[in-house]
């Protein structure tokens, strides 16, 4: 049997270029009697139910961490202790018990990672049969269970973009910006933003989840510029990457190199203003462009007379 059809193979991305997109995710949990099916998978029942490995299930596009480098990491640290150390018995997985064609599993609601990693360790030699589980509660909702991506998490808190997937998730369920925010203690102001990246371009997306772009630039970047948020942000990329930087940040902004050159320039500028003003063509220039040029030079006369002083 199977274990997994995402699973973490050696040398392997954990996820398949056609596993479904976690922020398309529609599917239903469906419990089954909790004892009958933990009896029928083989399960047995100390402080927590001891699970065999082979009768545990994910739901495909359920998670909604995405598997970049960091995830990767973290599943290899996290094998390398179970290989080492076995399965710690104080961080149990949760799940729904259920019957899948005719055959009693347990579906994980919480522990994903633990289990890409436990597939892991005992791709390569770990002897790990069981692990310990701890079911939903009776009564528990899909509403629930996607809440509780975010509230068991905090040990190792969602990211933003990962939150916005979440946030859009409940959003199928009807529920409106603040009652959202209530539920994940956020501001609504936040679950906006969430909710505006979600709705941006793939390719801007794209470049969050690659980890060339911060949520927070890109969200700055779609209530700015709308529309042509993804082409400012393109520029900014552009810059970045002629700057020898992969991740694209404030600094790097259209407006922002604008600035900081505008500065750069600052002497220069200000002495072709003095050289234009002593110009014999001066005085024909139009009344309004040659009285702004005065005051602006009067600003700035008595400040560079100090800095020569």
């Amino acid at each position: 049997m199977p274990l997994l059809a995402t699973s973490v193979l050696p040398g392997h991305r954990p996820a398949a270029p056609d596993d479904p997109d976690p922020a398309n995710f529609e599917s239903s949990f469906t419990p089954s009697n909790l004892k009958a099916v933990m009896r029928a998978a083989g399960a047995t029942s100390r402080d927590l139910w001891q699970v065999p490995v082979a009768a545990i299930r994910v739901k495909p596009g359920f998670n909604v961490r995405v598997r970049d480098d960091e995830y990767l990491a973290t599943v290899r640290r996290y094998a390398d202790s179970m290989k080492a150390h076995g399965y710690y018995q104080d961080k149990p997985m949760t799940g729904i018990a259920a019957i899948e064609n005719g055959e009693s599993v347990v579906f994980v609601t919480d522990g994903h990672t633990r289990f890409d990693s436990l597939t892991l360790a005992i791709s390569e030699g770990a002897q790990i049969d069981t692990v310990p589980f701890v079911p939903e509660a009776k009564g528990t909702s899909d509403e629930d269970i996607t809440i509780a991506l975010v509230r068991r998490n905090e040990g190792r808190p969602l990211r933003p973009h990962e939150l916005a997937v979440v946030c859009k998730r409940l959003t199928r369920f009807g529920w409106d910006t603040s009652r959202i925010a209530d539920s994940l203690g956020f501001s609504t102001t936040y679950v906006d933003g969430l909710l505006l990246f979600m709705s941006a371009p793939v390719a801007l997306r794209d470049m969050v989840n690659s980890g060339e772009l911060a949520t927070t630039v890109a969200i700055e970047a779609l209530r700015k510029h709308g529309a042509s948020a993804l082409a400012h942000l393109s520029q900014a990329q552009a810059h970045a990457r002629a700057n020898g930087s992969t991740r694209v940040t404030r600094k790097h902004l259209p407006a922002v190199v604008f600035a900081r050159q505008v500065t750069k320039a600052a002497p220069a500028l200000y002495n072709a203003a003095r050289e234009l003003r002593n110009d014999p063509a001066y005085s024909s220039m139009h009344p309004e462009l040659r009285s702004k040029l005065d005051d602006l030079l009067a600003q700035l006369d008595p400040l560079e007379a100090a800095a020569q002083a």
